[in-house]
């Protein structure tokens, strides 16, 4: 099967905790690891025909995590990334295990916490 990568993106967004929760509280961190993290830019993918689709997707997907979007720094076309090599292996298989999924969206790479 085909997977047609114009109905997916790979998004650079910055997030912090929803009012009332604790952003450490909300992600996987080594116990030795004692900072106090306030908020990560994360890259997503999503699954969606437009753009528009794709920040409410965001905005309402993460605020089921308890995560709030405080910017989005990039959205581009998984077609384009991939057409141009601009993409890993690794994204590209994350990219197709979304495809064949019911989510609509997914975390991929790393989480990158700032203090």
């Amino acid at each position: 099967m085909k997977i047609d990568y114009k109905k997916m993106w790979l998004t650079v967004v910055q997030i912090k905790a929803c009012k009332g929760f604790d952003f450490n509280d909300l992600i996987d961190k080594d116990e030795d690891d004692n900072n106090k993290y306030i908020g990560a830019w994360v890259n997503v993918l999503v699954k969606a025909s437009t753009i528009t689709e794709v920040v409410y997707i965001l905005n309402e997907g993460l605020k089921e995590l308890q995560f709030e979007v405080v910017f989005i720094d990039k959205i581009s076309n998984m077609a384009s990334l991939v057409e141009e090599n601009e993409v890993s292996q690794e994204i590209i298989s994350d990219a197709d295990s979304l495809f064949g999924s019911d989510y609509k969206y997914v975390f991929c790479d790393e989480l990158w916490p700032y203090v």
